[in-house]
């Protein structure tokens, strides 16, 4: 019934509810083909298209569509509306598509793949756990969720835009005590953003080694936890390369590199 790159098309706005023309760009590299492609998903009623300006389009299941979604995968949910489609947030959930899209093409396996809107659904149901195992921080859900090739558990956070320093603080706070992934990989565009982040992380860290008894091994080993867990990637490098793009730890910033533990 449907061809193996209309399946994995399908997929794509299984996992996401909608795909826009730069990710399609990304998959299908002709023109002709990609259009082709998406007009015969459209004419068939699997999918509907929205123009959101004259260069770029997004597309998202129909009824039928989320029918054939739901018996292709019963785990398959959507609460995803047109009408409620945030222009303010399409470039993160554009190029959120376009990681995904990488990673699962890299040559280097990932494992326990779960996007951003798996992944949100997954810490709203265990909301209560995840804050106890947190030590009653604010709850951080991060943008996807994947395995390494060395099976180790990994989350990553897009920051297209720079946040306030108090919520990089509840940020830091989150990944401080909770243990689920061994690795936060923090992917920018603009250098100004990542240099930020690392200088309030930096604070943070010192203020915690003020705060922190170094005798406690519990607590040298929250904070060597701290120290290694975040990695700072260019988006353009990452897209390419992967986990193994250069990147810049945490561990090296000039605060943290002035003090052992």
């Amino acid at each position: 019934m449907f061809t193996k790159k209309q399946l994995s098309i399908i997929d794509i706005v299984s996992e996401n509810d909608v795909i826009f023309t730069e990710n399609l760009e990304r998959l299908i590299a002709d023109r002709s083909n990609r259009y082709k492609i998406m007009n015969r998903l459209t004419e068939k009623g699997i999918l509907e298209k929205h123009v959101i300006n004259s260069r770029r389009s997004v597309w998202y299941f129909s009824e039928l569509g989320k029918a054939v979604a739901k018996q292709n995968d019963p785990s398959y949910f959507s609460y995803f509306k047109i009408d409620d489609l945030d222009l303010t947030t399409l470039n993160h959930t554009s190029k959120l598509i376009d990681i995904q899209l990488s990673l699962q093409s890299l040559e280097d396996p990932i494992y326990a793949f779960k996007n951003e809107k798996y992944i949100t659904r997954y810490f709203e149901s265990n909301k209560t756990d995840i804050k106890q195992r947190a030590q009653g921080t604010t709850m951080r859900i991060p943008d996807m969720a994947f395995d390494d090739t060395d099976h180790n558990p990994c989350c990553l956070e897009l920051e297209l835009s720079q946040k306030s320093k108090a919520r990089y603080r509840h940020i830091y706070n989150f990944y401080r005590y909770f243990k689920d992934y061994n690795y936060v990989f923090w992917v920018y565009q603009d250098t100004h953003v990542c240099d930020t982040i690392m200088t309030y992380f930096s604070d943070f860290y010192i203020n915690d080694l003020n705060d922190y008894d170094l005798t406690n091994p519990d607590h040298v080993e929250t904070l060597k936890t701290v120290k290694e867990r975040h990695l700072f990637f260019h988006y353009d490098d990452f897209i390419k390369d992967g986990m193994k793009a250069d990147c810049i730890p945490f561990s090296q910033s000039e605060a943290v590199e002035m003090v052992a533990i």
